[in-house]
């Protein structure tokens, strides 16, 4: 009788596994939500630095898209130079722009410090110049480094190919024009430095062209082991890709709050609803990440990163389209004499009404502090679409963008186009030409009000 009673019954036995099952089952979900979590953090922290050395490095690289424009409206003649590129090397992780007609340097600003670069070929062999080949061959704005420099220290670098126009539409390559970059100095701005103190070590490399091994270029915190949980994303660069990883190296064991969930496992609701609690996190945190990655906070709109995402769509689908980079006039006297906040609502409130005459449609990004891109296609190029688009604008703009203190202030914004692929077969090109149609715009209009003094901004429009 007594070893009897100390049987376990079919039914209870049941019961009782079917409870270490069910608590089991219910712990390691938690538990595993919990690396899903972790996971979801490490890939908003590699969303976030991403898109923070991205912009820092491409911010600065497009400096170069200035001196182009410089060389080509100059056809080929570089007047100037020193004056025009102490305008252009405004931050101090840059560490220089050159010139280099036929690939060979002939100008370096500033020249101090600099002097070993004059006269070398950044077509011929050493290193960073298989980036500089490179642009020439894809015919865009192409990132490399970092390298060692012939005069001295490491550094990053943009070169990007210059063409200028021939007759019968014909282009002959000119050079090109670089802007080189402190290394390690311009990943300050990251703020990568956070990641250590969250408790996570991290790797940025890439695979340098010049010997295809592995180039760490940043890195944090702990060695990552094999074993370790990390999540590793690539960074496009223009036409560069490096790769950066994330690593936690904490155990589930070591996790005093897992303990406690084992000790409570039978409290099978309350870990259903940390489950979904759980689940839902999850859900608004990817969706706010995908938001994010492509979105200007201030607007709205694409951002920079959005634009190019989008038109990536629309050369891979082969599909026509006419691009305008859009540059607000006057915008500056408007921060300077009323404050940011009146600045940043007449950004918002330019992109309120230019959306109400684009109606919702077309592509419209932020690319910059008062600079826009709008791209238009399809049905929206047809001639009495665009006729009535551009008829909306102008009237939404002859009115008045806001009152201050009483006083109307109007807006007005220049503009250049470019239409693919008749003005540009990539990307780079079309902004280029764009940019610098919308540059002639501006320019006429200044010349023609004769360079108006700010207090005069105030006034209607013509």
């Amino acid at each position: 009788m007594l070893n009897e009673s100390r049987k376990i019954s079919p039914k209870a036995a049941v019961v009782l596994l079917l409870s270490l099952f069910l608590c089991s089952l219910l712990i390691g979900v938690t538990i595993k939500n919990k690396y899903d979590l972790e996971k979801v953090t490490m890939e908003r922290v590699i969303i976030e630095k991403s898109i923070s050395i991205n912009e820092v490095v491409s911010k600065l690289l497009y400096k170069t898209q200035a001196l182009a424009a410089l060389v080509i409206q100059n056809n080929g003649e570089i007047a100037n130079f020193e004056k025009v590129a102490a305008t252009i090397v405004d931050d101090p992780a840059i560490l220089n722009i050159l010139v280099a007609p036929e690939g060979v340097v002939s100008g370096v600003y500033p020249l101090k410090g600099n002097e070993r670069v004059l006269g070398y070929s950044l077509l011929g062999e050493g290193k960073g110049n298989t980036e500089a080949r490179l642009a020439v061959e894809k015919g865009q704005l192409v990132f490399g480094g970092p390298f060692e420099l012939i005069q001295g220290g490491r550094a990053l670098v943009g070169r990007l190919p210059v063409w200028l126009e021939e007759s019968d539409n014909d282009r002959r390559f000119w050079g090109l024009v670089s802007v080189t970059l402190k290394y390690p100095e311009v990943l300050n701005g990251a703020g990568l430095e956070t990641l250590v103190k969250q408790g996570l070590s991290y790797e940025i490399w890439r695979t340098n062209p010049d010997d295809n091994e592995r180039q760490i270029i940043a890195h944090g915190g702990e060695p990552i082991k094999r074993g370790d949980r990390y999540i590793e994303e690539d960074i496009p660069i223009l036409n560069a890709t490096w790769h950066f990883r994330v690593a936690t190296t904490n155990r589930w064991y070591s996790n005093s709050e897992n303990w406690i969930l084992i000790f409570i496992g039978l409290a099978i609701n309350v870990l259903i609803i940390v489950i979904i609690q759980n689940n839902i996190a999850l859900k608004a945190m990817k969706n706010g990440l995908e938001r994010m990655i492509r979105t200007d906070a201030l607007t709205g709109l694409l951002n920079r990163q959005g634009l190019f995402h989008e038109l990536d769509k629309l050369v891979l689908k082969e599909k026509s389209f006419k691009l305008y980079y859009l540059d607000l006039n006057y915008f500056k006297p408007i921060n300077d004499t009323y404050g940011h906040d009146v600045g940043d609502y007449v950004l918002k409130e330019f992109t309120v009404r230019m959306w109400r005459s684009l109606n919702g449609k077309s592509i419209f990004a932020r690319v910059g502090g008062d600079e826009f891109v709008m791209v238009r296609h399809g049905n929206e190029l047809l001639p009495e679409r665009e006729d009535k688009f551009w008829r909306n604008v102008a009237e939404e703009f002859a009115k008045p963008i806001i009152a201050v203190g009483g006083k109307d202030i109007f807006l007005s914004f220049s503009t250049g186009e470019a239409s693919y692929p008749d003005d540009g077969s990539t990307i780079d090109n079309l902004i280029i030409h764009a940019d610098q149609k919308m540059y002639e715009q501006k320019n006429n209009r200044y010349a023609r009000e004769k360079m108006r003094r700010a207090s005069d901004w105030t006034d209607s429009p013509e």
